[in-house]
């Protein structure tokens, strides 16, 4: 009996039911097609049933059948990198540059809706209250659409053909928030963005920026050995290495260590004046002023300074300098005195106070100027001693001649000519022939020579002449004007014990309560409860002993902020959403589906189970009596379909 009337399906949560009585002939079958998209989060298998009900329930041997359906659909899981592109720093007055990347990290493809929300929430994920921005929008892009979503937040979603994110994939989205006009100069403002779309938690990042913050640098160079009494020359180079204009004040601080003070005599720019005026007089010193500087600019300052007459016995000195904001709560680096900005840039300078040695001098282990070992001081110089001619010899070096007998005149004098017999009235030779010397020579060594200690010179024995001593300078030279020639010295120095020692000063007492060699007086150390500290301010504790910058306060490390509510899993400022963790950057679920296997986010598909492999000869199969074809070849003729080639009815 055919099947009567039109037949209408009803689906809902619980499944599918039909609205009138169904007729089935006998031995025959209907079939039944619908789809069904379920609602899966973590399980990856569901199960389908059908169930008869009614008369012909009871009389069925199977009323109900179920099957069960692997997912296709694997979870997919979004994570978020949100950056600045200003290298975090944003001018006040500006808009501050941020970058949003969207990251498919599941196993599957990501398809499907997708929106970024953005915004600057009221508190930082360090719990710190953040003012209203001024405007929050998303920089012109084809990939994006974008909508305010209130004073603080923009919601946007990809075009149509950007909602296709393969594994691994990234969509990058640029936004721009302008703070209001309660943001004040090294405010810290954070911009969080959430990604919501697919079967995963919402991904989520963050990123800061610090607005106007105080980054001028500061550089100390100059001369590296000072005289006490003369002046020193110092170098100050103030710049701003950083992308943006720096146009506020400034104050300088500028400290000596090793040395009480000192006068300055001038102060010179190579371009724009010395920022405080008027300008400081004496070392050390704290200014405040206004200074504009360029991305990249330098302003040098050349400075000289005159020494006092009397230094530290160390023989050196230090002058820092240091750069600061306008906030006067901390001494300068290595204070002696002043007061000024909490320094952000120093940059120290150590000067040597002790004479240099001139002249071939050398420095002693007692640091006194004196001649190498082997050389002598001849008012202008270290010289080695003269060379004589050596004993049994004479003439000036290295014209040395014999004076023994015997000996071989190695003078350069001519030889003397030999007598004319007869002639002289000289010293006779030791022969009978009756041959004389010359006159004024003797016959001596086998020849005719003058007697010793002359000369023959011109035909004439005479004696030698004398080599003037060089002359010795009568005034000393101006790098050592101390003393008379040759015993010349530097100033502060005489010449005593054959070589130049200090001048002894006369020692004066330091005053009562203080200790040292005068005028280097330190004050007697005092009892601990006799030690005067200053109060320390709100946020700060006292220190029981100064720090390197003589300051008694030391600021209270806040402890650090808790996670919200609604991201309580970790620690700021990487917090997450219930049921997830902080790894590898973002918030990723704390383990993977059932049946897969690893950590997240590095989640593997199960292996497909092996098939059992056939044994034995393969018999010959051919297609079941309801359906046509060849074997493995078979299907259903037309108007059927199933695994019974089940007339197909479609209302």
């Amino acid at each position: 009996m055919p099947v009567g009337g039109g037949i209408t399906f009803v689906c809902g949560a619980e499944g599918c039911s039909t609205s009138a009585p169904v007729t089935i002939e006998s031995g025959k079958s209907i079939t039944i097609i619908y789809a069904t998209k379920p609602n899966l989060t973590t399980a990856t298998t569901f199960q389908n049933c059908a169930e008869i009900v009614g008369p012909a329930a009871a009389a069925s041997d199977h009323p109900r059948d179920c099957i069960s359906v692997a997912s296709a659909m694997a979870t997919s899981n979004l994570s978020v990198v949100k950056v600045s592109t200003s290298n975090g720093v944003c001018d006040l007055k500006g808009s501050c540059p941020f970058r949003i990347v969207v990251t498919n990290d599941g196993p599957a493809v990501f398809q499907g809706d997708l929106r970024v929300h953005d915004g600057v929430a009221e508190n930082s994920s360090k719990g710190i209250p953040q003012s209203a921005p001024s405007k929050v929008e998303a920089a012109a892009s084809a990939d994006w659409t974008c909508t305010s979503a209130d004073a603080r937040s923009i919601d946007c979603k990809p075009v149509e053909a950007k909602r296709v994110i393969p594994v691994g994939g990234s969509l990058s989205l640029d936004v721009l928030v302008t703070p209001g006009p309660l943001w004040q100069k090294n405010n810290v403002l954070e911009n969080c963005a959430a990604a919501f779309g697919g079967d995963g938690p919402a991904g989520f990042g963050c990123a800061e920026v610090k607005l106007d913050p105080f980054k001028v640098k500061v550089s100390k160079d100059g001369d590296q050995n000072c005289r006490p009494g003369t002046t020193c020359t110092f170098t100050l180079d103030i710049f701003n290495d950083e992308k943006i204009v720096h146009d506020d004040p400034v104050t300088v601080v500028d400290n000596l260590v090793g040395l009480e003070s000192a006068e300055i005599v001038s102060i010179s720019a190579a371009n724009d004046p010395f920022p405080c005026s008027p300008a400081p007089t004496s070392l050390p010193f704290s200014c405040t002023g206004k200074m504009r500087l360029d991305p990249g600019e330098h302003n040098k300052y050349t400075m000289v300074v005159k020494l006092p007459e009397i230094v530290s016995e160390q023989g050196w000195f230090s002058n820092c300098a240091a750069i600061g904001g306008p906030e006067p709560t901390s001494k300068g680096p290595a204070a002696t005195g002043g007061t000024g900005a909490a320094p952000t840039e120093t940059s120290c300078h150590v000067v040597s106070t002790e004479p240099q040695c001139t002249g071939g001098l050398v420095k002693t282990r007692s640091g006194e100027c004196a001649c190498p070992a082997g050389q002598s001081w001849d008012g202008a110089a270290c010289v080695a001693p003269k060379q004589v001619c050596p004993a049994g010899t004479s003439g000036t070096y290295p014209d040395c001649k014999s004076i023994g007998t015997g000996g071989t005149n190695t003078s350069k004098q001519p030889e003397t000519p030999a007598p004319k017999p007869g002639t002289g009235t000289g010293g006779a030779y030791p022969s009978k022939s009756g041959k004389t010397c010359p006159a004024g020579l003797e016959y001596r060594s086998g020849k005719c020579r003058c007697p010793r200690g002359l000369d023959y010179v011109n035909g004439t024995c005479r004696a030698p002449q004398k080599q003037q001593a060089p002359q010795t300078p009568n005034v000393c030279p101006p790098d050592r004007p101390v003393g008379t020639p040759p015993r010349c010295c530097p100033e502060g120095y005489q010449y005593s014990r054959g070589s130049c020692r200090p001048l002894q000063q006369e020692v004066q007492p330091c005053p009562p309560g203080t200790v040292g060699r005068y005028p280097i007086c330190i004050p007697m150390k005092q009892k601990q409860e006799e030690r005067q500290r200053p109060d320390c301010p709100p946020g700060y504790r006292q220190l029981r002993r100064p720090n390197k910058y003589g300051a008694y306060c030391e600021e209270i490390q806040q402890a650090p902020a808790t996670c919200p509510a609604d991201r309580p899993n970790g620690t700021p400022p990487n917090c997450c959403p219930p049921g997830t963790r902080f790894t590898e950057g973002s918030c990723y679920p704390t383990q993977c589906s059932p049946g897969w296997t690893g950590s997240p986010p590095h989640c593997q598909p199960p292996a497909p189970a092996p098939q059992p492999q056939p044994t034995g000869p393969t018999p010959r199969q051919v297609c079941p009596s309801y359906m046509e074809g060849t074997y493995p070849n078979c299907h259903c003729p037309s108007g059927t379909t199933g695994d019974r080639c089940d007339e197909v009815i479609v209302r």
